[in-house]
């Protein structure tokens, strides 16, 4: 239920209807089309596709509000879809901070200004972080009073502790965007056994202590309840990440805190939340690049069962009481609501 992000439990109050932002052409035309933006973008990595609107037009065009929830499709709707009268537009952003960053630099002065031109339109941009809501209001010329942070939660029935799950991983890391840095891990000490679960390229000829499982949550053979059992059989969730705006990590950190995990994240300037995750309480943290750090806490925390209990049962609480899909739904209709 985590990636329907709340709106399941919008049925009580409104109609919901759900759309694939991400379906197939059937018709020729609409194949070159797409095929087209594919290879263009496959240069500029803009990541923006007219043709996603066209293919699903006919079922959200009716619709009162229209909701993206990921940032291809939301700056899609900024830019190319012409609205109807009273209808409201609503961009939820995962990064887009950092969007402008991962294109060639003499692309970037068109990407912002195209950035500037699809936020514009939107009636409201909601950020999964701080830190991106407030850098991308500067930098896209976003108004304060349509933007806000749009807060995530889990499944806390689904995501749970276990009883009596052996521990038998030392190190598990799970995600597959772009911002994970997995070269670390090859610093990391020998002597840890890390599990990695995941779809990015790295090569491990020469680190026998890590296992790689392929997948992601589009294509994996591993399921739901599979990932549950390898959280629950972990002494350590490990979520290394490069030093970026977007709240990488964060889906990942709230399942395995909801599972009562330890979880130790790089602590950084785009962190999910610095008020309610508390290092060395309910969460880890180490800074950037840090590799004596990582292997200082890794090595504690598995010396320390005490301490990872400790610290896995006040992140379960923390997730009770702050990050469920109760929570995100009410941030949501809060939004909701604001704009109608």
């Amino acid at each position: 239920k985590d990636f329907f992000y709340g709106t399941n439990n919008l049925s009580k109050n409104f109609q919901v209807n759900y759309v694939n932002s991400r379906k197939n052409p059937t018709t020729i035309f609409l194949k070159f089309f797409l095929f087209i933006e594919t290879i263009l973008n496959r240069f500029t990595q803009f990541g923006i596709y007219r043709t996603r609107l066209i293919l699903i037009k006919k079922d959200y065009q009716d619709s009162d509000i229209i909701i993206s929830f990921n940032d291809a499709f939301s700056i899609n709707l900024g830019l190319f879809y012409r609205r109807k009268k009273n209808q409201k537009l609503i961009g939820i952003f995962h990064g887009l901070s950092d969007l402008s960053s991962r294109v060639p630099f003499f692309l970037r002065k068109n990407l912002v200004s195209r950035l500037k031109k699809s936020t514009k339109n939107l009636d409201f941009c909601l950020f999964l972080s701080e830190a991106d809501l407030v850098h991308s209001r500067l930098k896209y010329n976003i108004q304060e009073r349509k933007s806000a942070i749009f807060l995530f939660g889990v499944d806390k029935d689904f995501w749970r502790p276990i009883n009596g799950t052996k521990e038998n991983i030392d190190i598990l890391c799970v995600g597959s965007d772009r911002n994970r840095d997995y070269e670390i891990l090859k610093e990391i000490s020998v002597k840890f056994k890390i599990k990695l679960l995941t779809k990015i390229k790295i090569n491990l000829k020469n680190n026998h202590n890590i296992k790689k499982i392929s997948g992601n949550f589009y294509n994996s053979s591993v399921s739901d309840k599979d990932l549950r059992h390898l959280y629950n059989s972990a002494k350590i969730i490990l979520i290394p990440l490069r030093n970026v705006f977007q709240p990488s990590g964060q889906s990942v950190a709230l399942q395995a805190m909801a599972c009562g995990r330890t979880v130790v994240i790089t602590e950084t300037k785009g962190i999910f939340d610095k008020i309610v995750l508390r290092n060395n309480f309910n969460i880890m943290f180490v800074k950037p690049d840090s590799i004596h750090e990582l292997n200082r806490t890794i090595s504690n925390l598995l010396k320390n069962e005490s301490l990872r209990n400790k610290i896995g049962t006040q992140a379960r609480k923390t997730i009770l009481d702050n990050f469920t899909i109760n929570h995100m739904s009410k941030s949501l209709e809060k939004i909701i609501n604001k704009v109608s």
